[in-house]
């Protein structure tokens, strides 16, 4: 009787190891499932050098922000670079600008989570405006919502 006993209890023992293993793997493969290293906003990815744009087509932009060394306006986007000349920040206002995954100004949380999935960061920024953040390991996709429909979109380097 006592064997039997023990054998059910390294049975339950065994049971529990692995369900917990997989709760463990299926958190770590969460963790991985996005990857935004070939996101684009308008096409444009980051890191990309000042060299591939056409000169003529870069408006210098009233930025006042010393965290960046350029940024100018090109085809409905702001482009913002680095001292290294490359693209850290791209940022849209316009409806006509889509991420790679067909997100675009106007559309909503719902149709975002849709294309980026659910494992993302929600904050309140103001009273009227909330910021939904998706991130990989340098790269972060945020939307500026107001009402649960996208108001901006930046595309930027974290590291």
């Amino acid at each position: 009787m006592k064997k039997r006993w023990m054998t059910y209890v390294a049975c339950l023992l065994c049971i529990l190891g692995l369900f917990s293993l997989q709760l463990y793997f299926q958190a770590e493969s969460k963790e991985g499932i996005l990857d935004l290293s070939d996101e684009s906003l308008n096409q444009i990815q980051l890191l990309t050098p000042i060299t591939e744009f056409e000169p003529s087509k870069l408006i210098i932009a009233n930025d006042t922000s010393s965290e960046f060394t350029h940024t100018f306006e090109h085809e409905q986007v702001l482009l913002s670079f680095d001292s290294s000349n490359q693209v850290v920040q791209i940022t849209s206002l316009n409806p006509e600008v889509k991420t790679s995954k067909g997100i675009s100004i106007g559309d909503s949380l719902v149709d975002v989570i849709d294309q980026y999935g659910e494992v993302y960061e929600k904050k309140d920024e103001e009273p009227y405006i909330q910021k939904v953040s998706y991130r990989d390991k340098q790269i972060e996709l945020t939307f500026y919502l107001t009402n649960d429909i996208v108001e901006e979109m930046k595309l930027y380097v974290t590291q």
